[in-house]
């Protein structure tokens, strides 16, 4: 039988398969590539973060708690950007590919 554990890391990886490269949506050209590699590279820290708090510090976080940190970071390197054009066109993009809640 499988744990939890086992549950979560593999229902993230089936929620990541959309994304097997950085420009994973061709038809959105180079702010689809930026996006993607965004949301590559924060599902990366964020799984890779909970993996190391649940090894070292035995503290568990929900599949809710990980997707909303890593909306949140993408949103927050987003609206880093100096580029306000930039910025706006990427926070449209990653708005509309989010789903329904």
């Amino acid at each position: 039988m499988e744990d939890s554990g086992e549950k979560m890391w593999s229902s993230s990886g089936k929620g990541l398969d959309g994304f097997t490269e950085p420009d994973a949506d061709p038809g959105s050209g180079k702010y689809g590539k930026q996006t993607g590699l965004l949301a590559w590279q924060a599902s990366i820290y964020w799984l890779w973060h909970e993996r190391n708090t649940r090894l070292h510090r035995q503290v568990f976080c929900s599949m809710d708690s990980i997707n909303t940190q890593i909306d949140r970071q993408i949103r927050n390197k987003i609206a880093g950007f100096r580029d306000p054009t930039l910025a706006s066109k990427l926070l449209q993009l990653w708005l509309s590919m989010e789903p329904a809640r």
